[in-house]
């Protein structure tokens, strides 16, 4: 398989159907590089980026796309973010005590929520909010769209811990309503349910569509590509501890000689020390401070 990075979007000709491919590969990889989160929490983070990426697509928006899985209590907490500019991001937390853990991930977060948050600049957040506990992300996520959204949707998501994928499939509002169309979405997404994650994760775009839906019409559009980075900085790490006490800060500069701030998300670390910290709060304002670990 190539490293493809992208989704791929189709649809099917004279019916209001559309659909979507993702493979991440090497940009995945690039997202975990700096972090040693066991095998089992790499696979549901590909999961939750594949969910995140393909969800992305279907919107249309210049908008930033938090998804974010959490206990109520936030001790497991797992979040995967895309920008307008096409890049994504990812991390987790969860107690150390819980690598040797046999439960899955997933196990560990449910009863609890995903969190989507649709954020644009200069308007208010949309959010839309679905229990963890159909047993697998695809399931939460198939039962969120035809509940709030009222979209017939099916979704296969897959994932090695090394590459992430997802398997959309849409059937959009129509004039052409009726018997003929019903079938036709229950055939499709008979046809896709076919589809394994192995298949999913390893085939090529093409030859998934060609296994897939070789008597359909199905008309590809162009990619979209998606990459690794992070919105992390030294300004606004600056504006997250000015949300500490002066005390305390002043208190772990005298014990410490200098404070250090690392991004969870890229693993990049910022030194503080004495003078920095003095000014720390003449800082702006920073969209993301949870990101950063003190």
């Amino acid at each position: 398989m190539q490293q493809n990075n992208f989704c791929q979007r189709f649809s099917f000709q004279g019916h209001a159907v559309r659909g979507q491919v993702l493979q991440l590969t090497d940009e995945f990889q690039a997202m975990l590089q700096y972090h040693d989160y066991s095998s089992e929490w790499r696979v549901l983070l590909g999961e939750a980026v594949a969910a995140n990426a393909l969800f992305s697509d279907t919107i249309k928006l210049e908008a930033k796309i938090l998804f974010q899985m959490q206990t109520q209590n936030q001790d497991y907490l797992l979040v995967a973010q895309k920008f307008p500019e096409g890049f994504m991001r990812c991390m987790c937390r969860y107690p150390e005590s819980d690598k040797a853990s046999p439960s899955t991930p997933y196990a560990l977060l449910q009863g609890g929520n995903l969190l989507m948050t649709i954020r644009i600049d200069g308007q208010d957040d949309m959010q839309g909010v679905t229990a963890l506990h159909t047993g697998a992300l695809s399931g939460d996520l198939i039962e969120y769209f035809e509940k709030s959204e009222q979209i017939p949707t099916w979704v296969l998501l897959a994932s090695d811990g090394k590459r992430a994928a997802g398997f959309l499939l849409q059937r959009m509002p129509s004039s052409e309503q009726g018997e003929e169309e019903d079938n036709f979405w229950e055939h499709v997404v008979t046809l896709a349910k076919t589809l394994t994650p192995d298949e999913l994760l390893h085939l090529e775009p093409e030859a998934i569509l060609s296994r897939l839906f070789h008597e359909e019409e199905v008309a590809l559009y162009e990619p979209n590509e998606i990459t690794s980075g992070c919105q992390c900085s030294r300004e606004r790490v600056q504006v997250m501890l000015a949300g500490f006490e002066p005390e305390e800060l002043q208190e772990q500069i005298k014990r410490d000689k200098v404070i250090t701030a690392k991004c969870e998300f890229c693993g990049k670390n910022y030194d503080y020390d004495e003078v920095d910290i003095e000014n720390v709060w003449r800082g702006g304002v920073a969209d993301d401070p949870t990101s950063i670990q003190h």
